[in-house]
């Protein structure tokens, strides 16, 4: 909805915890962040792959309430 996007899951359709393989992709791990909002817990395999090109994603994203292990 332009600058907007909502996550409407189906009952049960969402694990309690989620590994997600980044594959050496920085826009896998930004990409996938936002379904902490509907796991409990999202484990990214290597969070410092944003360093490519936002070096302060986890910083920012926690800002919007997110928390980091």
């Amino acid at each position: 909805d332009g600058d907007s996007w909502k996550l409407t899951p189906t009952i049960g359709a969402f694990p309690k915890k989620l590994f997600l393989n980044t594959y050496h992709d920085h826009r896998m791990a930004m990409a996938f962040a936002p379904l902490a909002q509907q796991i409990e817990v999202v484990e990214v395999e290597n969070p410092a792959v944003v360093s490519k090109s936002y070096p302060s994603f986890w910083e920012d994203f926690e800002k919007l309430g997110f928390k980091s292990a």
